[in-house]
């Protein structure tokens, strides 16, 4: 599980601006509650080897009423989940009353804290009275330039431990390797019957299932075997979408299911087959996907469809599969229908994500590549791919050999992305380096 990172202040600090400049364009996984008016994220960032978890709490206010209580409360249980803290003040305005009251809350937490001064450009803003607090450390930052957050991070991340050491050619022999269980994440939005399939596939009641949205408040670990083969499930939180009203242990549900989602060999997406797959299942989709993940997407309550079931498989065979590059099953939890095939499915995806490609296979299979459809020039270059090896499973990861990357035009990427594709199979991302030699 990867450490976690919470972002707290004031309102209006900048620790949005700061979350998005760490997190860069990474997908972020969002909920919000009705009458607050910024959104909650959750994302997977990474600085110099090491990877984490960022949270982005609400302005805290500490003895603010209403809704400032309960993003008080969040914040607070936001800052239970981290490993390290980042508290962030304002350095145009200057110190205020309400970061003195935060610092007594600071005060009594037992995370190590690193402490920012934002709106700092040219280090202007840094004046003598954030020391007052006894800090022996602050870091002057521009969230919204960029200035100074490579310090801030490099002591973010000193206060972590040591990330693995990497090998020669960048991953090479890493991965996570085939477990003999593998851990399979079920995630979806509420109600879409995460639990009810679990309970059909164990055979009991083992989780509670109630057609009342929200009722998993953690991620729960079931062991199954099938055909004598055992598999971890695990049954997260539902994640809302926007505009629902949001409890406070549901905001903290999110980092339950991006930890299920990391820990995870295949990820089931479960939607409802009559809700249509929706913005916030795409969401959840890329990001296990953009996780190396296997990921199968599960339509279930086919048996309840509202609509002509020829139709919708056309729609979602034609339109989301060469789309997303997943498998998609279509299946009642509460009946069985199709389950049987399931594990299957999972099997093949697994075993497809640590699957590891000779590099005599690699290469005759990229000398056919090239005899259907040559490297067009780079400015006025010819471009050669000399060889290919994969450098990593667990997703598989490849380095092709070129004497220039940067002429290997994106339409060209993504041909080769669909060959190995092919070669591979649905629900595994694919991913490439181009080297120069």
């Amino acid at each position: 599980m990867k450490p976690i990172i919470a972002i707290v202040g004031r309102p209006n600090v900048g620790k949005s601006t700061l979350f998005n400049r760490i997190v860069g364009r990474r997908q972020a996984i969002v909920n919000d509650t009705a009458g607050v008016t910024r959104d909650r994220h959750y994302a997977n960032a990474d600085w110099i080897g090491h990877e984490f978890t960022m949270i982005d709490t609400g302005g805290l206010i500490p003895k603010g009423r209403g809704i400032q209580a309960a993003i008080k409360k969040q914040t607070l249980m936001a800052m239970n989940e981290a490993d390290v803290i980042i508290c962030v003040f304002d350095g145009r305005e200057g110190l205020v009353h309400l970061d003195r009251g935060i610092m007594e809350i600071l005060r009594k937490c037992d995370r190590p804290v690193v402490y920012a001064v934002n709106k700092v450009e040219n280090n202007r803003g840094l004046t003598p009275e954030f020391y007052e607090f006894g800090i022996s450390k602050l870091f002057p930052v521009s969230a919204e330039h960029g200035i100074g957050v490579d310090d801030l991070l490099d002591e973010v991340v000193s206060e972590l431990s040591p990330p693995p050491s990497p090998s020669p050619l960048e991953g090479e022999g890493r991965g996570e390797g085939a477990r003999d269980v593998p851990r399979v994440a079920v995630i979806g939005r509420p109600n879409a019957g995460k639990s009810t399939l679990i309970n059909h596939l164990v055979g009991n009641e083992r989780l509670i299932a109630h057609e009342m949205p929200g009722t998993t408040r953690d991620s729960i670990d079931v062991e199954i075997t099938a055909d004598n083969k055992k598999y971890i499930f695990v049954d997260t939180a539902g994640l809302k979408k926007k505009g629902k009203t949001i409890e406070t242990l549901d905001k903290f549900s999110a980092v339950k299911t991006l930890a299920a989602i990391e820990r995870a060999d295949v990820v089931l997406l479960i939607a409802d087959a009559n809700g249509g797959f929706t913005h916030q299942d795409s969401t959840l989709l890329d990001y296990a996907y953009s996780g190396g993940k296997g990921v199968i997407v599960v339509f279930n309550k086919w048996d309840e469809l509202n609509t002509n079931p020829k139709e919708l498989l056309k729609f979602y065979e034609e339109k989301l599969l060469p789309l997303h590059k997943v498998p998609f099953l279509y299946i009642s939890a509460k009946t069985g229908l199709n389950t049987e095939g399931l594990f299957s499915e999972i099997v093949r995806v697994a075993h497809a994500r640590n699957m590891r490609i000779p590099t005599a296979e690699l290469n005759k299979l990229f000398e056919e590549i090239k005899e259907d459809h040559n490297i067009p020039s780079w400015r006025g270059k010819n471009v050669k791919i000399f060889y290919v090896t994969q450098v990593r499973t667990g997703p598989p990861e490849f380095a092709v050999f070129t004497n220039h990357p940067e002429g290997i035009p994106e339409g060209y990427k993504r041909y080769l992305m669909n060959r190995l594709q092919d070669v591979v199979g649905t629900g595994v991302p694919i991913r490439i380096k181009f080297k120069k030699k």
